[in-house]
């Protein structure tokens, strides 16, 4: 079809545009393509969600730009963005980003630039400027600057004097200018013979017509090479001008021919395999598990499993046998971990079954390799695809199965920027729009999951038992040091200035110290679980009570060693630790709780011997450190592994037969009505990495709360018993999964304006039918980067609103109706729907 007009939707912007469509491109624009477009006073890029033969009569503007050969999404990511869109309450132009990978937008930017006038008065130098406007002209004439460049490179204010009399001078100006995307396809140029050439070599004819010395040298050189051909730049590296004549002379009479490949930038080989798949017989439970899941495969329509087992069970196995199944039926599959540093963990079984069928994609790989596997993918070069929340958008065509692995992980929730969707849920849904088979798997089912499960929106499989006749670990309660407990000598640590700073007391007690040695006596390994990074959490005058706090941020600032820095860890701000209190003078300053570096720290201190490698955030900001550390980990090259969660999650180490939990009772007692359910699973998923393959395994929880539920849980591995408990309790408090919820977030400078705002958003929903509000409030953590936030949780019960449209629908009113209302104007808007927390 001929088309006269688009519909186009923005980024960031509601409701879908009228573009018309320019004749040359007219019989090349397709639903789904990306298209350059004027909006507002800039260009930008926006998504082509329909096309008429008609130029309707709200389209004045016209697309300047086809950004795709090709569309960028097929039919049904478009639908399922578009559910995205409606389900999250953003805009389409936002989730269609979302599926994209990064760096693929164009769009105007303003810059600083100089004038015509200038060009033309350019004899006249620089002179008589100060150095730094000298050097800001001297850099544009390079090319446009951004202001923080300006500010950041020379050091002026952008709405400064000089730039001001620089600009009405006319001599510089500040306007859009274009910015192209900043990834795409690497293309290397090949020359290769044609089959013209290779008749006349093999009767030995080809000769008489190649009669310079260059041409039957470039002939000799892709004989001798390989049969592909060999790339151009190898051929014309440092060629001479009769060279490069001799190779324009070829082609042009047909003996070679110039042809574009691309290339991919993913070194898939150069990734590390932490475990290749046993051969080893399925058990019962792993042969009943797999028998349903391929009975639902080839019944071709939607299916939705729970896969229940407990750590050790072989529950990947059982992905891998479905996985087969549905690639024997010409299907593909996806499989969703929550963080990127388990990829690795699955990477060496699936690539050892799959072979190059194999992909991994999420948001820590370089931008052009993530290109490269999103083009792959949507090519079909891939059919498994392995990755973290955001792979859910993984342009796999006739997608059969979707596995989502530990799916109790609040990861897979996005909580920042938009859409702030669930990868569970939307995978979920993704599965139901293709007809196919979702696998959700975890040793400690969601509350949620297993609520559809009662309600038969999921079926339950079951793996009891650990593999290879594995016993589940022993769990052990240990209650930690008091501070009365330690001697004063013990209190003391020598900083790294050699002046004394006091230390609360060893938080790792006897007990676990003792288990720790005995375990490196028998040449095992240990990990231990501290859920907070940095060496302590807070800085305290021991004399005067000084808190040191974030200047930006209501939080307290981390101590950090090496260093001794005092970081937020929600701003990023720095500063050096004093050594006297700026308030008192004293000297007694105390560094209070316990960080990864502390406990790493005073391990080493206690076994001076044992290697001790450390896994958070901090540690592994360097690209592929994840996979880098389990595999030097797995090999045996360390002893203990300490850690934030991230060690709790999906790690198979044999050699490992302790795991200890440092402070149990921080997971337990936050503002949130998911704070049990979640420390209960991570004390329980951390147990589960000892005794994986013995049955010396032994789990330490240091705990004061010896009769919480959750601990009851841990100790006693009884999940199931824990989450009935549970959602009684949250049947009784109105909560998830019995209700549904929306939490609106105001933010902003002035806590007034903020707050005023709130409750002017209160005011517009109260008296909604079946609607109810809680709060506003402020925040738990009330001020981040010198903006106060304060929340509002909207909810309405399943009975009442089995899906939630009620509640979606009066928020999305509330904000299209009110837009343009000075209360909500004033204020930065964050609407999250089924939040994974509302602390």
């Amino acid at each position: 079809m001929r088309a006269a007009s688009a519909q186009v939707v923005i980024p960031g912007v509601e409701g879908e545009y009228s573009y018309l469509v320019p004749r040359e491109l007219s019989q090349t624009i397709e639903r789904g393509t990306r298209v350059l477009v004027p909006f507002r006073s800039r260009r930008v890029t926006g998504f082509v969600v329909a096309i008429d033969a008609r130029a309707v009569s709200e389209a004045t503007r016209v697309i300047e730009q086809l950004l795709d050969d090709s569309p960028a999404f097929s039919e049904e990511l478009l639908d399922f963005t578009k559910w995205v869109s409606d389900y999250y309450l953003c805009t389409w132009g936002d989730a269609l980003r979302s599926a994209l990978p990064a760096g693929l937008d164009a769009e105007d930017q303003f810059r600083f630039s100089l004038t015509e006038k200038h060009h033309d008065q350019l004899d006249l130098g620089s002179e008589g400027y100060a150095l730094e406007v000298a050097e800001l002209l001297d850099a544009l004439e390079e090319g446009p600057l951004s202001a923080r460049q300006i500010q950041t490179r020379f050091g002026l204010d952008p709405d400064g004097a000089e730039i001001r009399r620089l600009k009405q001078n006319g001599q510089i100006e500040f306007k859009p200018h274009l910015r192209g995307p900043r990834t795409g396809e690497l293309v290397e140029k090949m020359i290769e013979l044609t089959t013209e050439a290779r008749s006349g070599i093999a009767d030995d004819t080809l000769w008489t017509f190649i009669t310079t010395r260059s041409a039957q040298r470039i002939v000799r050189e892709l004989v001798d090479g390989a049969e592909e051909g060999i790339p151009r730049r190898h051929l014309m590296r440092g060629a001479s001008k009769q060279r490069r004549q001799a190779l324009e002379e070829l082609i042009t009479k047909g003996y070679i021919r110039e042809r574009k490949e691309v290339l991919s930038r993913w070194r898939p080989d150069e990734l590390p395999v932490l475990a290749e798949e046993s051969n080893a017989a399925l058990t019962i439970h792993q042969s009943l598990a797999v028998a349903a899941i391929s009975a639902a495969l080839d019944e071709k329509r939607f299916t939705g499993f729970l896969l229940h087992g407990v750590t050790g069970s072989g529950k990947t196995r059982v992905y891998i046998e479905a996985i087969k199944q549905a690639l024997a039926m010409n299907h593909t599959a996806l499989v969703l971990v929550p963080e990127i540093s388990l990829t690795p963990v699955l990477w060496g079984r699936f690539r050892a079954v799959f072979g190059e069928q194999v992909a991994i994609q999420h948001s820590g790989q370089p931008m052009a390799v993530r290109y490269d596997l999103w083009r792959g993918i949507a090519n079909g070069n891939y059919r498994v695809v392995i990755g973290a929340r955001s792979a859910i958008f993984a342009p796999l065509q006739n997608l059969g199965l979707v596995v989502i692995d530990e799916e109790h992980d609040a990861s897979y929730k996005q909580t920042e920027g938009v859409p702030r969707y669930s990868a569970r849920d939307a995978g979920l849904y993704r599965a139901a729009q293709s007809g196919a088979v979702a696998i959700l798997g975890s040793a400690t089912p969601s509350l949620e999951s297993l609520f559809a499960v009662d309600q038969k929106r999921l079926a339950l499989l079951s793996l009891p038992e650990r593999v290879s006749g594995a016993q589940m670990p022993e769990v052990a309660l240990v209650t930690p040091l008091a501070e009365d407990d330690v001697a004063d000598d013990d209190v003391k640590e020598k900083s790294e200035d050699a002046s004394a700073k006091r230390v609360e007391p060893h938080i790792l007690s006897p007990t676990t110290y003792a288990a720790i040695a005995e375990i490196l006596d028998r040449g095992k390994q240990a990990i231990v679980l501290q859920n907070r990074r940095g060496f302590a959490p807070f800085l305290i005058c021991r004399n005067c009570g000084k808190l040191f706090e974030c200047p930006n941020c209501s939080v307290s600032l981390t101590y950090h060693r090496p260093g001794r820095i005092l970081r937020c860890h929600y701003c990023h701000h720095r500063d050096d630790a004093p050594d006297l209190c700026p308030a008192c003078g004293s000297d007694d300053m105390s560094l209070c709780g316990s960080g990864t570096q502390r406990i790493a720290e005073e391990l080493s201190q206690e076994f001076p011997e044992a290697r001790i490698a450390r896994m958070d955030s901090d540690a592994m900001a360097k690209m592929g450190a994840h996979g880098e550390l389990m595999l030097a980990f797995a090999k045996g090259n360390y002893d203990l592994l300490v850690g934030t969660q991230m060690v709790a999650k999906g790690l198979d180490f044999p050699n490992v037969e302790l795991a200890v939990v440092a402070d149990a009772d921080t997971e337990l007692f936050y503002p949130d009505f998911r704070a049990s359910e979640r420390g209960a699973s991570l004390l329980l998923q951390l147990g589960g990495r000892a005794g994986r393959a013995s049955m010396n395994g032994k789990v330490i929880l240091q705990t004061r709360a010896h009769e919480h539920p959750a601990i009851h849980a841990a100790m006693h591995g009884r999940w199931i018993e824990f989450a009935e408990s549970a959602l009684e309790h949250r049947k009784h408090g109105g909560f998830p999964p019995y209700s549904r919820v929306v939490m609106v977030r105001g933010i902003g400078p002035d806590e007034s304006v903020v707050a005023r705002a709130m409750l002017f958003v209160k005011r517009q929903l109260e008296g909604i039918k079946h609607v109810e509000l809680l709060g506003p409030s402020p925040c738990a953590v009330v001020k981040v980067r010198n903006r106060i936030r304060y929340q509002l949780l909207a909810r309405t019960s399943r009975t009442n609103d089995p899906t939630g449209a009620t509640l979606r629908g009066a928020v999305k009113r509330l904000f299209e109706e009110q837009r343009n209302s000075e209360e909500l104007k004033r204020v930065q808007w964050e609407v999250d729907v089924d939040p994974s927390s509302t602390a």
